[in-house]
């Protein structure tokens, strides 16, 4: 999602929240390159995050505000127009927050 984004890609940071005590996969260390890897618990995590109807909370991927703020969802197992769908979202979403959000954050 973050790349799809082009020149604002910088603007959205990528965080893993992992539910549980377990060791990270080696095989995923290099996709989390420039991510940043937080732990809860899950009760917190389905306190704070709240998946579609009928759904659990890793079935999305999610945007949240610099404040913590739940912002969108999206599927986490997009299709094209789906991306293209989450896209221009996003853009939206980047345009509405320009004068609030700050570099460097």
């Amino acid at each position: 999602m973050r790349e799809i984004l082009g020149r604002e890609k910088d603007r959205l940071d990528r965080v893993w929240l992992v539910t549980d005590a377990e060791p990270i996969a080696p095989e995923l260390q290099a996709a989390l390159q420039g991510a940043h890897v937080l732990r809860m618990d899950a009760e917190t995590v389905a306190r704070w995050i709240t998946p579609g109807a009928g759904q659990q909370v890793q079935d999305h991927l999610y945007v949240v505000d610099p404040m913590g703020n739940f912002m969108m969802r999206f599927p986490s197992n997009m299709d094209v127009p789906g991306a293209s769908k989450a896209k221009r979202d996003l853009n939206r979403l980047l345009k509405a927050s320009s004068s609030w959000d700050q570099a460097g954050r």
